[in-house]
Order: C-alpha cells, then sequence, then structure tokens
C-alpha cells in the first residue's frame, strides 16, 4: 500500500488553514479494475427472466383474524323458540286463508320478507289449487278477472312458480286499438303489479312488451308530479323503477322490505316482520358459521398470502354463493355454500394466474397437469403454481368423494370436462390484445 496516498497538503483560503484530504495516485500495484458484462450477456440473462405482470389488487377488506372474531347471538334458545312459535301461526294462517286474492297477498308478503321457502309445498297446493279451479276453467286468473292488481299479482305469482299462464289475461284491459286503457293508471297498485309482472315475458310476448312501457311511463309520471299520497306505495314504486323484483337478490331485498312493513298500517299480519326478522338472524348465524369454515380452508391452503399477485377475495365470493341459495333448512345449503365458494375461489386465482402473471409456457404446463390429473405432476410446475394446483386437486376430488359417498356417483370425469375453452395459447395472445 505504500506510495497508495502522495502526503497531506495544507492550504490557506481567506486566512484560515485548511488541510486537504490526500489525493488518489492509481500505482501499477494496486487494480481496482472491474470486469462488467458485455451488453449482448446483459440481454441473454434478461431473456432468462420472464416478464410478469402484476393486477395491484387491493388486499382484502377482510382477513382471516376478523372473518373468526364474528358472534352471533341469534341462536338463543329463547329467540329460537319464539321463531317457531311464529313459523307455526304463519303456517296455521296460510292454511286457514280461503280467499284466492288474499291467499296471493300472503304468498307475496312471505316472499318478500324472505321467508316463503319455510312454506314452499303450501305455496305451490295453493297455486295449482287457484290454478285449476280458475284459470284452467275460465282463462282468468281469479274470478274477478278485470281486476287489475288481482289479475297482475296472479299472473307473476303463476309464472314464478312454473305454471303456464298466457299474456291473454292483460286483454281485457286493452281497448279497441290494442293499446292498454288510460283510466288504468289511476290504479297505482295495479299498476305497479302490472309492471313487475312484465318482467315474466318469455320473448316475443307483444302485451307484456306495452305493459312494461305503459306501466313505467305513467308510474314515473306519478312519482315526478307526486300524485302517489301513499308513501309506502311510493317508495315500492321508487324501487321497482329503479330495478323490478325479478332482476333483484331476494336475501338483499328481504332486509328492506322488513323496514317497510314495520311501519305499514293496517297490517292484519305483522307478526310476520319479526318472524322474518328472527329468521334473517338465524340464517345470518349459519352464513357466518359457512363463511368461517370456508375462510380456515383459504387461509390452510396459503393462496391468499402465498400468491401476492391473485386477488385475495373470498368473503366476496362467499356473498355471492348467498345469492344462489341462502336457505337454512338444511345442511345441503351450508355444504352448497362452503363448496361452491372454495370453486369460486379458485377459479379467480387460476384467472389471475393465466390473464396476468404466468408466463405462455408455465401456463401450458398447467394446463397439461389439469388435463392428466395426476398429483405426480406437480414437480413439473414453477413453485407458485405447485400450491394453485395442489389445492385445485384436493378440493375437486374431496368434492367427487362426497358425491360417492352420497349418492354413489362417479364425477371426477365430468368436473374435469365440465368448462371447455380455447387452448392457452389462444387465450394468452386474444387476453394481450386486448390490453394492448
Amino acid at each position: 500500500m505504500a506510495g497508495l496516498f502522495s502526503q497531506t497538503q495544507t492550504t490557506f483560503y481567506n486566512g484560515i488553514k485548511i488541510r486537504t484530504l490526500p489525493s488518489f495516485n492509481a500505482s501499477s500495484d494496486f487494480d481496482i479494475s472491474i470486469n462488467f458484462p458485455s451488453v449482448s450477456k446483459l440481454k441473454g440473462i434478461q431473456q432468462l427472466i420472464p416478464s410478469r405482470r402484476f393486477g395491484n389488487y387491493q388486499p382484502p377488506h377482510w382477513d382471516f383474524h376478523f372473518v373468526q372474531s364474528l358472534k352471533n347471538e341469534s341462536t338463543d334458545k329463547t329467540y329460537v323458540c319464539r321463531f317457531h312459535t311464529l313459523k307455526e301461526k304463519a303456517k296455521m294462517d296460510l292454511n286457514d286463508e280461503m280467499d284466492p286474492l288474499n291467499q296471493l297477498e300472503f304468498i307475496e308478503d312471505l316472499q318478500t320478507l324472505g321467508v316463503s321457502y319455510h312454506f314452499r309445498h303450501k305455496i305451490q297446493s295453493i297455486l295449482s289449487t287457484i290454478y285449476e279451479s280458475n284459470y284452467k276453467n275460465s282463462g282468468k286468473i281469479l274470478p274477478n278477472g278485470e281486476d287489475l292488481y288481482a289479475t297482475a299479482l296472479g299472473f307473476r305469482l303463476m309464472r314464478q312458480h312454473g305454471f303456464e299462464v298466457v299474456q291473454d289475461v292483460f286483454n281485457c284491459f286493452k281497448d279497441e286499438k290494442g293499446n292498454f286503457k288510460a283510466n288504468l293508471c289511476k290504479d297505482i297498485r295495479g299498476m305497479l303489479q302490472l309492471y313487475e309482472a312484465s318482467y315474466f315475458e318469455r320473448g316475443n310476448e307483444r302485451t307484456l312488451e306495452l305493459a312494461r312501457k305503459f306501466a313505467r311511463k305513467h308510474l314515473k309520471k306519478s312519482l315526478e308530479e307526486k300524485e302517489i299520497l301513499d308513501l309506502q306505495l311510493a317508495l315500492l314504486v321508487e324501487r321497482a323503477l329503479e330495478l323490478p323484483l325479478h332482476w333483484r337478490v331476494p336475501r338483499v331485498d328481504a332486509r328492506w322490505f322488513m323496514d317497510l312493513y314495520d311501519k305499514r298500517v293496517g297490517n292484519k299480519n305483522s307478526y310476520l316482520v319479526e318472524f322474518a326478522k328472527l329468521d334473517f338472524n338465524l340464517v345470518q348465524a349459519t352464513h357466518q358459521n359457512d363463511l368461517k369454515d370456508s375462510s380456515r380452508w383459504w387461509e390452510m391452503t396459503c393462496l391468499g398470502s402465498k400468491l401476492d399477485f391473485v386477488r385475495d377475495r373470498l368473503v366476496e365470493n362467499f356473498f355471492w354463493t348467498i345469492a344462489v341459495n341462502f336457505e337454512n333448512e338444511s345442511c345441503e345449503g351450508s355444504y352448497f355454500r362452503i363448496m361452491s365458494t372454495k370453486v369460486n375461489a379458485l377459479i379467480t386465482v387460476i384467472d389471475d394466474i393465466y390473464d396476468v402473471y404466468g408466463t405462455l409456457d408455465e401456463l401450458e404446463l398447467f394446463t397439461s397437469a389439469v388435463e392428466r390429473w395426476n398429483v405426480d405432476v406437480i414437480d413439473e410446475l414453477p413453485g407458485y403454481m405447485k400450491i394453485c394446483y395442489l389445492a385445485l386437486h384436493n378440493t375437486i376430488n374431496e368434492i367427487a368423494n362426497d358425491a360417492m359417498k352420497e349418492q354413489g356417483a362417479l364425477i371426477i370425469p365430468y368436473l374435469r370436462k365440465a368448462v371447455h375453452k380455447p387452448s392457452t395459447k389462444d387465450q394468452y395472445i386474444l387476453f394481450n390484445l386486448l390490453i394492448n
């Protein structure tokens, strides 16, 4: 190291003595040269590193610990006993009611409050009796076939429950030109039911198309000009114009109707609201347990924690299953929700792997592994895909084993072939074309 640095130099600046740092002397006995790779080598290294995309997804709003901390006291014995008491009362009232229109209105209340599933067979029996005794004999939903409210309500409930009723039941409300009569506009309740019924059109049903346009136009006008004096009826009209009943999620809608029915004046079946609230809370407790079960599975798979490039959306996937089947009558509902949540979560992860993160070669490997459906092929996959493939393989086999035990059915071949899709290369190219 001798001779590496020259002697320290001293200088003066404005009368101040300054000692400068020693200057560097690159002597021949000290080699500090660095061998940088050539540009061609850098390009070669870059080509070996796959180009990755990231979705930059937000973390989940509800994490594992929050979901597991959920509590519900609605399963207390006192609430359960009260629920069964009110359920029996509703069952008796449904059996005792003989007037067809009152029966239809009772069924409508049960449906909008979200508790009709408890009386599914009785409701079907009542509608069948009305259908056989009235519609098949006279072509009218009810004996008074010129009551727009009763006809539209009956038509909607009949079609909703699978009965074959034709649009001709509304012909008596048309004029000689084939248009709906102008004086119907004064019957707001009837117009509202006509509007809701029109959404059960099955295609190319001209009368129902006219009914929808006619009812929407005049209901909107009545609302804008504040002609509807009944506040609750006005709320129903406003909500229907926003989105008809047939397009709504029943369980979510039921919560809104509970508040509305609570304030309804002259409600002879006011106990139904209490019954509906108890049912809602009991079902919610079951849903929370189902969600906890699904959340524990998700945590065990490590898909959300290990694969930071995919959407961690377990709770959102669970909400979707509730929209499909919310019922609390048997363990089948819970099984459906839990398994559907698992499948939906796996679909979300695999979708992100194919659309965002995976390279073409990796996706070809994963597709081949799924087609062969053999856990031994896992060694051929890159690390992040092994986690996903193992979760997919185990979950599908779990569903298949349950089907074998419960129904004696071998469904693995059908599960593997359930979804027909274009080749991996076609999907990869198409997605890149879309994002570019």
